[in-house]
């Protein structure tokens, strides 16, 4: 499960937004399961953090080019 989340996670870095999706969905199902596995928490976490700042770079640099 953890590779597809991986494979998942690393499309959605580049800007999939349907592996976004997916990788989110996997990451729901495992932590159903185990929820008390800290890694995996800590590995949805660090997603969340780099598609938010993923997306702040996208609103923010037009407004930093026009000075």
């Amino acid at each position: 499960m953890q590779y597809c989340i991986e494979l998942e996670a690393n499309l959605a870095s580049l800007g999939d937004n349907g592996a976004l999706t997916n990788a989110r969905r996997l990451y729901d199902s495992v932590l159903d399961l185990y929820p008390q596995e800290s890694e995996v928490w800590r590995n949805y976490y660090n997603l969340e953090l780099k598609v938010r700042l993923h997306i702040t770079t996208i609103y923010m640099l037009p407004h930093f080019i026009k000075g």
